[in-house]
C-alpha cells in the first residue's frame, strides 16, 4: 500500500495524503480511506487486541496525547487508571443540554460542537 504523507509531526500526529494505493508489481490503483483502515486491520501481521494496542502507546494518540505522563496522578491513581497497569474502571456518559455546555481549548478557533440533538 501507498500512503503518501502530507504533513509530518513531531507528536505523531500525522497527516496524509488520500486517495492511498495499492502497488502490486507494475500496477497501481486507487483505493478510498475505508478500503486502507480494512486494510491495515486485516493485514497478517497486525494481532494486537484492543488493550495490548493500548498498553504498547508510548507516545499517546489524539486522544490521550501524552498519555504515559501520569501527570496529575500519584502512584495510586496511576495503577487504577493507566493502561501500563492493565486496570479497568467504569466510564459514565452524561448527556449535557447545548446551552450548559462549555470548554476550552489551546486553540482560538476550536468551538464546541453538537454532533446530536
Amino acid at each position: 500500500m501507498v500512503l503518501p504523507l502530507k504533513q509530518d509531526s513531531l507528536v505523531q500526529r500525522f497527516s496524509f495524503d488520500f486517495p492511498a494505493k495499492i502497488r502490486q508489481q507494475d500496477n497501481e490503483e486507487q483505493i478510498d480511506y475505508q478500503d486502507v483502515i480494512e486494510f491495515i486491520c486485516w493485514h497478517p501481521s497486525i494481532t494486537q487486541g484492543f488493550i495490548a494496542a493500548e498498553q504498547s502507546l508510548l507516545g499517546g494518540h489524539n486522544l490521550h496525547p501524552a498519555s504515559k505522563t501520569h501527570e496529575g496522578w500519584d502512584q495510586q491513581q496511576a495503577q487504577i487508571y493507566s493502561p501500563d497497569y492493565a486496570g479497568e474502571f467504569v466510564l459514565h456518559w452524561f448527556l449535557v443540554k447545548a446551552e450548559l455546555l462549555s470548554g476550552e481549548s489551546a486553540f482560538a478557533n476550536v468551538a464546541i460542537t453538537i454532533p446530536y440533538r
